[in-house]
């Protein structure tokens, strides 16, 4: 499988929590021919941002059972998959969303 990669606009930025949120139903891949949205799963993937031309590396962490929601305020999700970023800079998280309650 090749390198996967989104766009940054695919995802809410949490500026309280300071962490990327998404549905993974919502992702669908910048190229490739992918017939499912977030094929990745638990492997890593790239964000980029078009207008800088920046990505960043995201690896699994953990699974959450906490209540998530882009806006910090406990939503109806349950099922959650952290990610974090690659780098020596600022430790940024990225929730996605793969279950409803």
């Amino acid at each position: 499988m090749s390198e996967i990669v989104y766009d940054i606009n695919s995802f809410t930025w949490n500026t309280l929590t300071r962490c990327f949120y998404a549905d993974a139903w919502d992702l669908h891949p910048i190229s490739g021919n992918y017939k499912c949205s977030f094929p990745n799963m638990k492997r890593q993937f790239f964000i980029e941002n078009p207008a800088t031309g920046n990505f960043q590396r995201f690896r699994f962490v953990r699974e959450a059972t906490a209540q998530i929601s882009p806006t910090g305020i406990a939503g109806p999700y349950e099922h959650t998959w952290v990610f974090q970023n690659e780098g020596t800079g600022e430790i940024i998280e990225c929730y996605i969303c793969v279950g409803e309650s």
